[in-house]
């Protein structure tokens, strides 16, 4: 401020509070610029969480399935070779 040394104390005041409201403002500014790089990532951290979420269901409901058409057919083959109609209608057709 010695460059305004000369200056009347009302002027040094309004410039004194100008530079403030600058600082200020520049300062919001910077935080407003480090907001939206932090939401950019958090969006960018979202998106590849629901990606990887995504894939993980599919690969659980392909295992799902397969599991399940395993099952099921080892239940047909258990089934046939359990039903008692079965087994006799096998019986009768021997003989």
């Amino acid at each position: 401020m010695k460059r305004f040394q000369n200056l009347p104390d009302q002027l040094k005041l309004v410039i004194s509070k100008t530079l403030s409201t600058c600082r200020r403002h520049l300062q919001d500014f910077h935080l407003q610029e480090q907001l939206n790089k932090d939401s950019l990532l958090i969006a960018k951290v979202q998106r590849r969480k629901a990606e990887l979420h995504e894939q993980f269901q599919r690969k659980h409901h392909d295992v799902e399935a397969e599991h399940t058409a395993k099952n099921s057919e080892r239940t047909s083959s258990f089934r046939l070779f359990s039903d008692p109609f079965q087994l006799e209608l096998e019986k009768r057709q021997k003989q």
